[in-house]
């Protein structure tokens, strides 16, 4: 016997639970029953790439018919092996000669540029004055030569020695240089030009500006 709800020990609602019974899902036949899905985590594991898995192996192109194989170089050491390089014959006599200038040298650029720094202007080898002096001051008038001692036999200068081979040669040669230069000085002091001669040894003493200086400032020749 069910109680019923006017005897009011239970509720309506409980009397038509005991009646129904508890709900039960509906089970279709054939269907599976369905897992629960796991619970998701935050952070997600990375699977690592089989290695090699898919991957094309790079096969060697096949060498050319006629073609050599190329040897690999060896390694280089630190100290490197010297090359030996053929000698150079010696130059001739007149391959030096040729070598050596006439102008524009070591002493003429040392007595340029002092000059130049004491704010004398002048002129490079004049050609339409004689012997072509290698500096002319115009304001001055003034034709300054500098003269190789060796080139030029400056006497009593050790600097200068005459050679001891083929004297056929040399003898004539500064001999001839030697009179071309009084010949040019006076050429040039009959057209009124005043010539200052500056040897390359003076050059090597250190009052030798000073002393040019007092010669263009119109001192002795």
């Amino acid at each position: 016997m069910v109680p019923s709800a006017k005897d009011g020990a239970i509720s309506p609602q409980a009397t038509r639970k005991i009646m129904t019974g508890p709900k039960t899902p509906d089970i279709k036949s054939g269907s599976q029953p369905v897992k629960p899905k796991p619970a998701r985590t935050r952070s997600k594991s990375v699977k690592p790439k089989p290695s090699g898995a898919g991957s094309q192996s790079i096969k060697p192109k096949p060498a050319k018919a006629g073609s050599q194989p190329v040897t690999p170089k060896p390694a280089r050491t630190g100290s490197r092996s010297a090359k030996h390089k053929p000698k150079r014959a010696p130059l001739t006599r007149s391959e030096v000669m040729a070598r050596i200038k006439s102008k524009n040298t070591k002493p003429e650029l040392l007595v340029r540029r002092a000059l130049w720094g004491k704010g004398y202007r002048y002129r490079l080898h004049d050609k339409k004055l004689p012997g072509r002096p290698d500096l002319t001051i115009k304001r001055l008038k003034t034709a300054i030569f500098v003269h190789g001692c060796f080139w030029h036999a400056h006497d009593d200068c050790p600097n200068f020695r005459h050679p001891k081979s083929r004297l056929d040669y040399w003898s004539p040669k500064l001999a001839k240089n030697k009179s071309r230069d009084e010949e040019s000085r006076k050429k040039l002091e009959s057209d009124g030009w005043r010539v200052v001669t500056i040897w390359e040894c003076q050059l090597e003493k250190p009052d030798w500006l000073a002393n040019l200086l007092s010669l263009l400032e119109g001192g002795p020749k």
